[in-house]
């Protein structure tokens, strides 16, 4: 009688005994795989723009919002450089130098990265190692030239006057789109009249629409991860009765 007490306890005890599974957190939602060469800087947002012509790498599109009267980047190899006519952008920086590197606006440096002349700044994120070799500001226009680490870019152009903009890349850039369009009218990637870019390529080049369909504020992360964690909760106590 007692062993079979003692057993009958004993199971007792495994019975009440149950290990918590892991907690199963619902899956972060995709993130875009990193371009392997991007010529645009990060922050420029042209999904809005319609294509009017097209030749592989080589586009033209029509800006219905244009911000300045012109505006270009271009690279070369181990060359870059920018410019704004009458108006501002803030991933092309305002500076000026005295003799060939030696700059004295916004501060005093010579042979020096962009970096230190506009340290932390977001929006200049991709230029911040370039070292300023000539700046140039008038009033209203500013222009820059660089000297880079040497890219995979033999050749990149981006060009805007008024409501035109036209780039090339060469090799192509994963932030330029690959099309076929004459006149408005698209052949290549998609049929259509009139395409945005954003219909095309949105994961390069409509930062907006990531924000739309991106990653979940914190606080809803969290009611998430709250109820999953309490259905799992239910679950394990349901099971251990």
């Amino acid at each position: 009688v007692a062993g079979l007490a003692a057993g009958s306890k004993g199971t007792g005890r495994n019975r009440s005994r149950w290990v918590r599974p892991p907690l199963r957190l619902p899956p972060s939602p995709a993130q875009p795989s990193p371009a392997l060469h991007q010529f645009l800087p990060p922050n420029m947002d042209k999904s809005e723009y319609i294509i009017i012509s097209g030749l592989c790498c080589d586009n033209t599109y029509l800006d219905t919002a244009p911000t300045v009267c012109g505006a270009g980047e271009s690279e070369c190899l181990c060359c870059a450089s920018d410019y704004v006519l009458c108006g501002e952008l803030d991933y092309v920086p305002r500076m000026c130098t005295l003799l060939p590197g030696c700059a004295i606006i916004p501060k005093f440096g010579c042979c020096k990265t962009v970096d230190h002349y506009f340290p932390g700044e977001a929006a200049l994120a991709k230029k911040k190692d370039r070292i300023v070799c000539d700046a140039t500001c008038c009033g209203c226009c500013y222009e820059t030239h660089y000297f880079k680490d040497p890219e995979c870019a033999c050749r990149s152009t981006s060009r805007m006057c008024c409501c035109l903009v036209s780039e090339f890349a060469l090799p192509c850039a994963d932030d330029v789109p690959k099309t076929f369009v004459l006149y408005g009218l698209m052949l290549y990637p998609k049929i259509g009249c009139c395409v945005k870019v954003k219909d095309v390529m949105p994961a390069q080049v409509a930062p907006a629409a990531e924000k739309e369909g991106g990653a979940p504020p914190a606080a809803e992360a969290g009611a998430v991860a709250a109820e999953a964690m309490g259905e799992r909760g239910a679950v394990d106590l349901a099971e251990a009765e």
